[in-house]
């Protein structure tokens, strides 16, 4: 809700489920003490006391395993050779600067963790493929920053519901023969990882713009 600075949000969550695997653990040793003994309502208080220990211990949990499982990258492109440029979003995006070629190891990385991460061709003229691909990027749960027809690039922002995490979007289409290229980069403000937020995001929207053409 914006309540309060990010980095003291995420403290909270940190603070909570270790608060929380202690609460499991408690709950746990209160169970083995009431283990045949014919107590039923201390039991259920115990069960349902791990039960509401474990609902908030286990998500971090996940996110940190799914973190450690996943290429540790927060700016994902279908073109790592000549990414779109970011120019119309905020200007107080820590990562929003101008890049023409992506490090060699942050390549690699997406190489080895997203390696179905690329361009997509249209059978169309990039006029009417850049037609689709803002129509597509409409229906998206973006706020659109830009649209530019003459460099057929579109720009936006997506904000995640939990702690409005806001990852910057840029959209390029360029002809290819009688048809057309799209490229797509994702990119997070804050942090190195991004759980495989972007890469989700632009498979998500390639998937859209590809049902235009079945």
């Amino acid at each position: 809700m914006g309540w309060l600075p990010l980095e003291v949000a995420l403290k909270i969550v940190v603070a909570a489920a270790l608060i929380a695997w202690l609460a499991a653990a408690l709950q746990s040793l209160a169970l083995l003490q009431l283990w045949g003994k014919r107590l039923p309502e201390w039991q259920l208080l115990a069960l349902l006391g791990l039960c509401l220990a474990a609902a908030v211990a286990l998500p971090p949990l996940m996110l940190y395993a799914r973190m450690k499982s996943l290429p540790y990258l927060h700016d994902i492109s279908t073109d790592t050779e000549n990414p779109p440029d970011l120019l119309a979003v905020p200007a107080q995006s820590t990562f929003t600067r101008k890049v023409t070629r992506y490090p060699l190891e942050s390549s690699r990385l997406q190489q080895q963790g997203y390696p179905d991460i690329a361009p997509l061709v249209l059978p169309v003229p990039a006029d009417q493929a850049f037609a689709h691909a803002v129509a597509v990027a409409q229906s998206m749960d973006w706020d659109i920053v830009s649209i530019a027809p003459q460099e057929r690039t579109i720009e936006a922002t997506a904000t995640s519901l939990l702690f409005g995490f806001k990852d910057d979007v840029v959209i390029r289409v360029t002809p290819q023969g009688n048809a057309s290229r799209v490229d797509m980069r994702s990119v997070s403000r804050v942090g190195t990882s991004d759980f495989g937020v972007n890469a989700g995001r632009i498979r998500s929207y390639l998937h859209k713009l590809r049902l235009q053409y079945p």
